[in-house]
């Protein structure tokens, strides 16, 4: 048996470490059903999913700036209910989405970002 020289080892599994690489990227290409990044079933099962809320229904919550805007719905662009003075003092209701959080005020009920206000 002749003995192989390290250096050409190397590329002996450089070689087949690549060759490996070229077939899984030829397998997936060809089977299209591994490029897709979600399913219509992923889909529904984020959608239904609870979303993570830092408070709990009832939570005393206040606001960190001055003119927080407080919305009619949970979304940029709808119409402003009322803005919140910096700390005046709201409550959650428990509803939670998109980011943003349904409170009762004194003046009005609505929608604020959740980022816009301290526990």
């Amino acid at each position: 048996m002749v003995p192989i020289p390290a250096p050409t080892k190397g590329k002996i599994v450089a070689a087949a470490l690549l060759d490996n690489y070229n077939n899984i990227v030829r397998d997936v290409r060809n089977n299209p059903s591994l490029l897709e990044s979600t399913s219509a079933v992923a889909e529904q099962n984020a959608a239904a999913s609870l979303q993570a809320v830092n408070y709990r229904p009832g939570a005393v919550l206040s606001a960190k700036l001055d003119n927080v805007k407080v919305l009619e719905g949970p979304e940029r662009g709808a119409d402003v209910v009322t803005k919140l003075k910096k700390g005046e003092e709201v409550v959650f209701m428990g509803d939670a989405e998109d980011g943003y959080l349904l409170i009762q005020g004194a003046e009005a009920e609505g929608w604020v970002q959740e980022f816009m206000l301290d526990g």
